[in-house]
């Protein structure tokens, strides 16, 4: 993790221990009219931390480079506050040595939401002013160069500020139609560095260029200034694998090196146990939908559709029906269907694929056969996705949401391989959280 970047996320962690702890404080003084350290005591004051820090990670408050709007911001403070609050809350009922009295916990979570909301927009105020940015030069003026740069700008808070492109070639020394501008040419590189105040070298190279790699090499080796690709770079912004990397010997290298992980073999023991536990968690869920959508409507409960698995073979998919056929033969989703979709409630059965072994509970999505053969012409290399087992959640699933043209199909692609190159727990865990926010939230198609 980048110094810069790592500091950000320490500073946002302390920040809200010492929110934690103040809020506590005002929380007791308002209650007692006076002030007291007796809270020190409570062991419900230490489990406060674990809970909170778990809502506002899933919350994406420690994410470095967010923008924190003012609305969205609010929405999601009151949303992990109150979440934290029923969790203490239900703490405190199981077990009477952690209960406070409840005026305490309504003010501790009102204070709380308050120093947390202000922490976040006092942040996003100060990174506003790009103080602590890195000021970077692009060595190139193509397209992989015009599109690192368009990355940069499009990630808040990117913790970056681009200066201006290096041309390769001196006859390009002078563009200014480009913005940023050219700003020389790679003759005058080292000159370019000291000049600008330079942080971060970029490369974005294009083949035909004038200049070798190793001249660049070898005047930057003696500067004080960082050096990356434009491929590596744009992997880590904009966290999928970027196109012009995709190849035969990318893609074999990656399936022949992700076939050895052994984590895969521990993957498919946390399915088995975690979607058995999921299930008995969830019977309530699924005798109440399976109580209301069979009174609702005269047609099936469950829907079964055919999708293709890991190695391309097929299985079937088991969902809640959320669509009924009309009079004159469409399908529209039914006004439950479109509740339990929003909330993702309809993907519940998909446990018991997961326990079957035909999915894993993160992974891509399993798709239909028409939609397969259709992205296998677009899309070289798609096959790609079929080396590990759909997931009833996944990285794309997250990252990119609903595809709908064939575009987004190919950026969903993208996606998928960054998953399978990355494979790992905490990956994994990783988008275990953003799917309760998702799920928390209704934003679910």
């Amino acid at each position: 993790m980048d110094r810069r970047v790592f500091f950000r996320v320490l500073l946002l962690l302390i920040s809200d221990t010492l929110c934690i702890t103040t809020a506590y404080a005002f929380a007791v003084s308002f209650r007692t009219t006076h002030f007291s350290f007796w809270f020190l005591e409570q062991p419900l004051f230490y489990l406060s931390f674990l809970v909170f820090w778990i809502y506002f990670y899933i919350f994406d408050f420690y994410y470095p480079f967010k923008h924190f709007k003012l609305y969205t911001t609010i929405i999601d403070v009151a949303y992990a506050v109150i979440l934290g609050g029923a969790t203490l809350s239900i703490f405190g009922y199981l077990d009477k040595t952690l209960a406070l009295a409840r005026p305490i916990v309504f003010l501790f979570c009102l204070f709380l939401a308050m120093t947390v909301l202000a922490v976040r927009l006092f942040y996003d105020f100060v990174l506003g002013f790009r103080l602590l940015d890195k000021r970077v030069l692009i060595i190139g003026t193509g397209q992989l160069a015009q599109k690192v740069c368009s990355a940069i700008k499009e990630v808040p808070h990117s913790g970056m500020e681009v200066i201006g492109f290096v041309s390769l070639d001196s006859s390009q020394e002078n563009e200014t139609k480009t913005i940023p501008p050219v700003v020389g040419s790679a003759e005058k590189l080292i000159s370019l560095v000291g000049w600008y105040n330079v942080d971060l070298i970029v490369l974005a190279w294009e083949y035909n260029a004038q200049t070798s790699e190793v001249e660049i090499g070898q005047a930057l080796m003696s500067q004080p200034v960082g050096v990356t690709s434009a491929i590596h770079l744009l992997e880590k912004i904009t966290e999928s694998v970027p196109e012009e990397i995709i190849n035969d010997h990318y893609i074999l290298g990656l399936v022949s090196e992700l076939r050895t992980r052994s984590y895969l073999k521990v993957k498919r023991v946390i399915d088995v146990v975690a979607s058995f536990c999921l299930i008995v968690l969830a019977m309530p869920v699924f005798l109440i939908l399976t109580f209301f959508l069979g009174t609702s409507r005269k047609e099936r409960v469950f829907y079964k559709q055919t999708r293709i698995g890991k190695d391309k073979k097929p299985f079937y998919l088991i969902k809640f029906r959320s669509m009924t056929t009309t009079p004159e033969g469409g399908k529209k989703i039914t006004r439950i269907g479109k509740w339990i979709r929003k909330y993702r409630l309809d993907e519940v059965p998909q446990l018991l694929n997961v326990f079957k072994g035909d999915m894993s509970l993160i992974g891509p999505r399993p798709e239909m056969l028409q939609f397969v053969e259709r992205s296998e012409k677009s899309i070289p290399f798609y096959d790609a996705v079929f080396a590990v087992k759909p997931g009833l959640s996944g990285w794309a699933q997250v990252k990119f949401k609903y595809a709908v043209s064939e575009k987004d199909y190919k950026k969903k692609f993208c996606y998928n391989l960054y998953y399978l190159k990355n494979l790992k727990l905490q990956l994994d865990i990783l988008i275990i959280f953003k799917t309760i926010r998702t799920v928390i939230l209704g934003k679910g198609k």
